[in-house]
This record gives C-alpha cells, sequence and structure tokens, in this order.
C-alpha cells in the first residue's frame, strides 16, 4: 500500500484549520477519556484491517478525494488507520496516534505518518458538515506534508449515536429547554410521532421528556422515573450553547460549530461511567 502522496494531494489548493495539541507517539494505550468517546471492536481476528473495526470515519472532500479512518486494537493498543483515495482512486495509508491533550480545544485530532514516512494529521470539528446524500457529523481537516484537503467526516459505528440526528432535532431541543424548569443538558433526542422526543436533565439531577407536534410546538411534558432509561440515552449528552471545560462533571467535552466556526453546544462523554453509563 505504499504509494506516492501525490496522487492524493495532486490539485488540492485548499488550506487546513489549524489546531492544538500533540501525539503521545509512545504507544501507550488510550487513557480512559478517549476511550468513552469512541466504539470501536475490542477484537481484531484475521480479518483485513479496514473491515475489522466497528467505529470509524467515512471520508469525503473537495476535488474528488475520499478516505476512511477505521480503529483497531492490537495487542490492547488502539491504532487508527487512515486511508486516503485521489481522484484516480490510488490509495495511500497512514497509522494515527490520537493527540494529546485529548479532544484539546473541543476537537478530535490525529497524528502520524503515511508508510512512506511523510507526516500526517487529521482534525475533525463536529458540526453539520455537507456532503450530497449523506449526513455529515464533522468537519475534516487532513495535512499530508506540506499540502492539505478539507472535506466531511460521517461516523461510523456498530450502534448509531442519537447524536447523529442533532442538527434535525435542534429546534425541538431550544422549545422544550425553555419549557423544562432549569434545564442544564439534553441527554436523547428522537423522532417521535411526527414531532420529535427530547429528553433533558435539570441542574437538580432530574430527567425529564418533552415531546414537540410535527409544527415544532412542545405537545407534553413528563418528568421521568429514575429507572425510565432508553438504549443510547446519555451517550453523549448535549450542553445547548456552552463548551464547559473538559473533565467537568466528568465529562470530556467536544465542540458542535457551524462552518463558519459559531458554537452551537457541546457534547458530553462519560469519562467515569462510560457509554451506557449514568445518564443525568
Amino acid at each position: 500500500m505504499k504509494h506516492a502522496i501525490a496522487a492524493i494531494v495532486a490539485g488540492l489548493a485548499v488550506t487546513a484549520c489549524a489546531t492544538t495539541g500533540s501525539s503521545t507517539g509512545d504507544g501507550m494505550a488510550m487513557p480512559s477519556a478517549a476511550t468513552a468517546a469512541f466504539d470501536y471492536a475490542p477484537s481484531r481476528d484475521d480479518a483485513p484491517r479496514i473491515t475489522s473495526s466497528r467505529f470509524g470515519y467515512d471520508l469525503a472532500g473537495e476535488n474528488g478525494w475520499s478516505g476512511e479512518m477505521r480503529f483497531i486494537d492490537e495487542g490492547g493498543v488502539p491504532v487508527i488507520v487512515l486511508t486516503l483515495y485521489g481522484p484516480d482512486g490510488a490509495p495511500t495509508a497512514a497509522e494515527l496516534n490520537i493527540d494529546m491533550p485529548y479532544l484539546g480545544n473541543g476537537m478530535r485530532s490525529f497524528s502520524g505518518e503515511t508508510n512512506s514516512g511523510v507526516p500526517v494529521h487529521v482534525a475533525l470539528q463536529a458540526g453539520p458538515c455537507s456532503t450530497a446524500g449523506t449526513e455529515p457529523t464533522h468537519y475534516a481537516s487532513i495535512e499530508v506534508g506540506p499540502s492539505a484537503m478539507r472535506g466531511c467526516a460521517s461516523e461510523s459505528a456498530e450502534t448509531e449515536r442519537w447524536s447523529r440526528g442533532l442538527m434535525r432535532y435542534l429546534a425541538a431541543i431550544d422549545a422544550c429547554s425553555r419549557e423544562v424548569p432549569d434545564a442544564e443538558h439534553v441527554t436523547m433526542a428522537q423522532p417521535s410521532g411526527g414531532g420529535t422526543g427530547v429528553r433533558l436533565s435539570d441542574t437538580q439531577g432530574r430527567r425529564w421528556e418533552c415531546t414537540t407536534r410535527s409544527d415544532g410546538t412542545v405537545n407534553a411534558v413528563r418528568a421521568l422515573d429514575p429507572a425510565d432509561v432508553l438504549l443510547g440515552e446519555g451517550d453523549p449528552i448535549f450542553v445547548r450553547s456552552d463548551l464547559p471545560p473538559n473533565g467537568e462533571g466528568c465529562y470530556a467535552y467536544e465542540a458542535v460549530r457551524f462552518g463558519d466556526g459559531r458554537l452551537i453546544g457541546a457534547f458530553g462523554y462519560d469519562t467515569c461511567v462510560g457509554p451506557g453509563g449514568a445518564v443525568g
């Protein structure tokens, strides 16, 4: 898979966004804060590396380039395999590490090198990137040596998180937040009848369910019993119009932004209990 990187970046005259953070580069296992936000397979078997992972990103960008990032486990050490495809379909492979501090500046950042030793840096910013026919979850900025490219990244996982449809639910989230006293964060949003069902937690730790009609108006609000928890609820939580400090409330926070940088809110990944744990 050692191909010239020029086949991937030729003709791409775009500039990647700058990010902060430094790669561990020491072969250490991913810390718990990072593990909580990813959902990759804990085993490899003998399948090809690109198909052995259950979590990753599908990439697509300007001028016809595409690619994929797949998360695998090699002896307990997470490895991110990046494969880029130029307009002519020629692949170039790279192995990446997660940059530290994890989710520095609210972004996912990775660094490594291609099979031929060319430095690679990938930055993923959560937000409503636009690619025809898909629903991307992140803006993607990729640097390969001196060349740079931009595009979109779509999260791919065995179980799809509710957060993938955030922008479809945002109006309902805002309407419900106005109806729930002291609403602090959203634990889940999903289609409900012809409208949207939104689950929220308030500053007192109480949980609420709010449903909206098809026209976006609130239909009903009810308090939830502590035992009333839906599959995937709280993975992640969503904080509207704010980016809390990383580590606050045992959460690692990922900023969600529009393409012009305006803040939409933040996803919080539970680093104390992990996915499927506490939802409040």
